[in-house]
């Protein structure tokens, strides 16, 4: 029996475990680095990384006995159903492993091309959906089919997808060989003493450990949401629909390894802890929610912004002070959760006001997920449709469940409230010009916390389609509204990984094999002379992964001698009118001076399509080749 109430105990907290280790570490692990810098120590880091579990165990040391339940005996029809499921996840992790790429690609749906792999996710996004209806799916096994949901991109790029996942990857390794970079970053300190801790106790590498960590911890949060949602009686029949809810608003956001990724994995698990645990309101508990909200706030603060109004928001809503105390609470909140994202970029990234950014179509491009709503295929046509309607779905779910207004949702209404305010709030952040972003870049801000207030819809969502459901008592008409939601599901699903078709083209290419023999190849070229490489962002990250932060090779360190971020000119002034232009000795000796060294190089891959003019042009400009396959790489000398 005392297995049994130690489950149940661990299975009630496990979200608030789950949230309230990964915060509090970030929040010791940013003071530790502000403070005294990181220490490559072992002990230090075991130490670092058992104090949140201390603290969390002793905020949820529970003085009520729990009351015992006898757990069920699983049938053999629960466990053909999660051994079926399981062969369907790992038949799609085998498949998606064998065919992960190494070259240059965009999207997963480049090498994952057999319709039979889709129709396998679509088989296992059903299974899972219905084993949650039914009460049927193990934890385990619904944990390995969401990671796997998750993790599409980290399968498919093993090299590591993206260009942030490289540049974090280069602070974190900073961090570990110097102590800290000078000067010191407030910002993602939180992730980034996660992911070094990890580094330094287990020895793998931090490229590998981010990769892989935001999605299996979004994973590990979702099955603890659903967990918490299932043991819950009153709120079990929402379980299935927090699903669906979370993959309506699901983007590419959530299949990124970057500190707002997992801001907003927390975020989003620190408002269902509110509601889930809404009869915990003891001290401890409160305490716990701070810290989760703070600990957010060191990951991502503009997650963070959002989690501490939240905290405030409900803190206010339960507190038992005057009804015009609370008023004027409730107002202070309110007016600083729409204007303090907008400060925090005018500050944190020395952004510019202009009004004239607010504009009816400002607002319709942050409710419109997708743009590219014709597609050559009628099924993909279809999911970016629903993606596009996804916000919009989720909204007025979320008006239903506020017109139902059940005496016992109150929270949920007031989290529908809040998340009106933070709308508002990112169609503010549109005001600001962010000087050192390329421009569709900056709408990102506006789209990330809009993502942020319809999270905090969700209660409220979920509870309009359990009320939806309830209401249907016909077999017909629930197997409809199940079959609408798996295919919800798998479109959002679809469409938040790039995509590759005859109409939408990602922007952004894999970094790949290529790209480090490029690095490799310049500099060995260089032979130690300080130099410049105009080139695109694959190969820069390339060079952050082989060089790091502190071997720039540049007389004067004030960029990075790839266009990465810090170094934006290189590729929007440089390398960018060289590929569209055309290369001249102009452009060419202004690099250099901008520099201020004498070698310049310039790397040109297949993927540009440059023209046979512009390729006889660069190679009359820069005689001094250097092979590299089919990659065009000159050298030019300023004297």
């Amino acid at each position: 029996m005392s297995v049994s109430i130690r489950k149940q105990t661990i299975e009630s907290n496990s979200l608030a475990i789950v949230l309230g280790v990964v915060s509090v570490a970030s929040i010791f692990g940013t003071v530790v680095y502000q403070l005294w810098g990181w220490s490559p120590s072992i002990a230090l880091n075991i130490v670092l990384l058992a104090i949140p579990f201390v603290v969390v165990a002793a905020l949820l040391h529970a003085r009520d006995t729990p009351i015992y339940c006898a757990p069920e005996p699983r049938s053999p029809s629960f466990i053909l159903f999660n051994g079926m499921l399981t062969i369907l996840v790992i038949a799609a992790v085998i498949y998606a492993t064998r065919h992960a790429a190494v070259g240059w690609i965009g999207s997963p749906w480049q090498v994952l091309t057999s319709p039979l792999f889709l129709l396998l996710i679509f088989a296992i996004v059903a299974v899972t959906s219905w084993g949650l209806l039914q009460n049927k799916i193990s934890a385990r096994i619904l944990f390995c089919s969401l990671a796997l949901l998750l993790t599409i991109n980290t399968i498919a790029f093993p090299l590591g997808f993206g260009f942030d996942v490289f540049v974090h990857d280069a602070t974190i390794r900073a961090w570990i060989e110097h102590g800290q970079i000078t000067p010191i970053s407030p910002l993602y300190n939180g992730l980034h003493a996660l992911v070094a801790n990890l580094a330094i106790l287990t020895g793998i590498r931090p490229l590998v450990l981010l990769s892989w960590f935001v999605p299996l911890f979004g994973a590990a949060m979702l099955t603890a949401i659903l967990v918490v949602t299932r043991r819950t009686r009153d709120n079990f029949h929402r379980a299935p629909y927090i699903l669906l809810a979370f993959f309506v608003v699901f983007s590419s956001l959530f299949t990124t390894a970057t500190p707002q990724s997992l801001g907003h994995l927390l975020l989003f698990g620190f408002i269902n802890e509110l509601w889930l645990a809404r009869d915990s309101l003891t001290v401890q508990r409160w305490v716990l929610r701070a810290l989760i909200a703070l600990g957010i706030f060191c990951i991502h603060p503009l997650s963070g912004v959002i989690a501490l109004a939240t905290f405030a928001w409900m803190f206010v809503m339960w507190s038992s002070c005057s009804r015009r105390a609370r008023s004027i609470a409730f107002l202070s909140i309110g007016a600083t959760t729409i204007v303090a994202p907008t400060i925090l970029l005018i500050i944190g990234a020395h952004g510019t006001l202009d009004w004239g950014r607010l504009t009816p179509t400002a607002l319709t491009e942050l409710i419109n997920t997708s743009r590219e709503s014709f597609q050559p295929f009628i099924l993909t046509k279809l999911a970016y449709v629903v993606a596009g309607l996804g916000g919009v779905l989720l909204f007025l779910f979320a008006l239903f469940g506020h017109a139902v207004r059940h005496p016992l949702e109150r929270p949920e209404r007031r989290l529908f409230q809040l998340g009106l305010l933070v709308m508002a709030s990112g169609f503010l952040t549109n005001v600001v010009v962010v000087g050192n972003v390329i421009a569709y870049e900056q709408s990102s801000f506006a789209r990330r916390i809009f993502i942020g207030g319809l999270l905090l819809m969700i209660p409220l969502a979920t509870s309009g389609l359990a009320h939806l459901w309830a209401r249907t008592h016909a077999r017909g008409d629930r197997v409809a509204i199940f079959g609408v939601c798996v295919a919800t599901i798998f479109a959002s699903w679809f469409v938040a990984y790039p995509g590759w078709n005859t109409v939408t083209r990602t922007k952004a290419i894999n970094t790949s094999e290529r790209d480090f023999e490029i690095v490799q190849k310049i500099d060995a070229h260089a032979n130690g002379a300080p130099y410049v490489v105009l080139a695109d962002q694959p190969t820069s990250a390339a060079a952050l992964h082989l060089f790091g932060f502190f071997d720039r090779r540049l007389p004067e360190r004030e960029f990075y001698f790839y266009p990465i971020p810090t170094g934006d000119t290189l590729y929007t002034k440089f390398f960018l009118p060289a590929m569209y232009d055309g290369i001249s000795p102009e452009l060419i000796t202004a690099a250099a001076q901008h520099a201020n060294v004498s070698d310049v190089y310039i790397v040109a891959k297949p993927y540009w399509n440059l023209t046979a003019t512009q390729k006889e042009q660069f190679k009359k400009i820069m005689p001094d080749q250097l092979n590299v396959g089919d990659v065009l790489i000159g050298h030019a000398v300023v004297k």
